[in-house]
């Protein structure tokens, strides 16, 4: 999931609140039978759901978005892109989306006259976006025989197709409903709505402490200067100096040989152009004439 924002102007039905936009992608990496940049009914179907959890559950405190009432707001941006899919498709997107706002930092405005200042991260540190509250999609796949039903939570992508109903809960940590969806066939026991909805609000509160507790953990290691990354890696040579090891430089003119064990080459004779060949492929060269050679392995 990625965060990203801009300035737009605002609906005029809401002048002074910022917009929120959340949009899921289904990559044919996550399936084969996910079509890319194509909005299918699963995509439709997601960001809608998505949309009831989030955007219309007020989580996000769009009031605090707007830049100058009626004229600039801030427009949040939330891509979502499945890379596996094996089923629970809304609970793990939820889960990243609500990941990625919580994690994402907006630039900074200052406002002088009508003129709006957008400041980079060296002068002034950016700012978080303010949730009231932390809700949590959880999916349920309930099957149904005579009037009795079995529940199973966060199912699988085969349990999904066999089930008679899917009801999707999307609970946050005060225990307040923010989005319910039932497909399929209708429940007619009452108790099992309760008692997936009592799960869903144990689930949620479990999900919502531990996304607090990795973006704590990140708030220390970047306070630290302790994040690695690929950039780290390559500053620290750690994948450059495999590749330095693992070269031999061959003289066109001369004989060399590669002492494996030592890990150095003898060469006989005066300098001459220079080739770098790997030792996997070279184990002795010998020079039968001038300007060329055989390889003898």
């Amino acid at each position: 999931a990625q965060v990203t924002c801009d300035i737009q102007q605002p609906k005029t039905t809401r002048p002074n609140e910022g917009l929120l936009f959340i949009n899921t992608e289904l990559s044919p990496m996550g399936a084969m039978h996910f079509e890319p940049n194509t909005q299918s009914d699963l995509s439709v179907y997601l960001n809608r759901l998505l949309e009831k959890c989030f955007k219309e559950s007020r989580c996000v405190d769009l009031e605090s978005l707007c830049i100058v009432a009626e004229e600039k707001v801030w427009n949040l941006r939330v891509d979502l892109v499945v890379l596996n899919y094996d089923g629970n498709l809304i609970g793990c997107c939820s889960i990243a989306a609500l990941a990625a706002l919580c994690h994402f930092r907006r630039p900074d405005v200052t406002t002088n006259g009508e003129e709006v200042i957008i400041h980079n991260s060296d002068d002034k540190d950016p700012i978080p976006i303010s949730l009231h509250h932390h809700p949590v999609a959880v999916s349920f796949v309930i099957f149904l025989k005579g009037d009795d039903a079995r529940v199973i939570v966060d199912p699988t992508t085969l349990e999904e197709k066999s089930s008679h109903a899917e009801l999707v809960l999307s609970v946050n940590t005060y225990r307040e409903l923010c989005g319910l969806h039932l497909a399929g066939a209708p429940l007619t026991a009452p108790h099992v709505l309760m008692e997936c909805a009592h799960r869903a609000s144990k689930h949620a509160k479990f999900i919502a402490e531990l996304i607090k507790q990795e973006l704590q953990k990140d708030s220390v290691a970047r306070l630290e200067r302790n994040v690695t990354g690929l950039l780290d890696l390559i500053k620290l040579d750690r994948y450059l100096s495999f590749s330095e090891d693992r070269s031999c430089f061959v003289s066109k003119e001369t004989t060399t040989k590669y002492n494996h064990n030592k890990g150095s080459a003898a060469t006989n004779g005066e300098d001459s152009d220079v080739l770098i060949v790997s030792d996997d492929e070279i184990q002795e060269i010998i020079s039968t004439e001038k300007g060329s050679a055989d390889l003898q392995t």
